[in-house]
């Protein structure tokens, strides 16, 4: 597993925020490659493989509420939220009964809450009406067989319904928006240090009274400091000139 900040793959046509062009197009095209050479592999985000991680390892069933809504009557407060269960290879039966904690999104508080069910189909395995406001709402139920349609139901309060329906629609809707910003030339270009002298751009940029400050950024840099600078940057290298 691999981790990196997407500023890292220095996209076109600005590498802090493009996520297109730059590194992406190599890392494309190497991910092209791997799936035609070895087909058995998958690829998954961070969040992800940490689920498909508990779904394998976890030594007791696990409750996963996901939090795009598979139901919904927003006018009235009401959805229903999916539930996935967590342990692939946990046998459940009669003889090996489990329990779970199904717990409400932490993005949801108890004062928001009128009442919650988690239901399998049209069967309810459990309600509750009442929460502690220190605690984060869940309920736990019991299963002798694995449940196939495992749902979370919640009831909104009517003061807290409209402000949750913008939150449930932006889960819904579209994840990222990169927004188109002007290209805009460069305001300063720095050239590289070349043989222990810097260009007097550095200096330029420390003497420069940006942003409405009345000093310069270099505290009273004289004009010759630029050879100053470039003595230091000897010393420090070992150079001893």
């Amino acid at each position: 597993m691999s981790l990196t900040h997407a500023m890292v793959m220095r996209g076109e046509p600005d590498p802090f925020r493009s996520l297109e062009g730059g590194s992406f197009d190599k890392l494309d095209a190497f991910l092209a490659w791997a799936r035609e050479r070895f087909p058995e592999v998958r690829f998954a985000t961070a969040s992800e493989a940490l689920i498909e991680f508990l779904d394998y390892y976890t030594p007791e069933l696990r409750a996963l509420v996901e939090p795009a809504p598979c139901a919904a009557v927003p006018a009235d407060g009401l959805y229903e939220l999916p539930v996935r269960l967590l342990g692939r290879g946990i046998t459940v039966s009669a003889e090996a009964p489990a329990r779970v904690r199904v717990v409400v999104p932490p993005w949801i508080e108890p004062g928001e809450i009128a009442s919650v069910q988690v239901c399998d189909g049209e069967q309810v395995l459990a309600q509750a009406d009442r929460f502690d406001a220190d605690r984060q709402p869940g309920l736990e139920i019991e299963l002798t067989t694995r449940p196939q349609a495992l749902r979370l139901c919640l009831q909104l309060t009517p003061e807290a319904a409209p402000a949750l329906a913008e939150c449930f629609a932006a889960l819904t809707g579209p994840r990222f928006v990169e927004p188109i910003e002007e290209v805009r030339a460069p305001l300063l270009r720095l050239a590289s240090p070349h043989n222990g002298v810097y260009s007097t751009d550095l200096l330029r940029l420390l003497m420069s009274p940006v942003g409405g400050h009345a000093e310069p950024l270099g505290r009273r840099l004289h004009p010759l400091g630029v050879l100053a600078m470039g003595d230091l940057h000897d010393r420090g290298a070992g150079r001893g000139r």
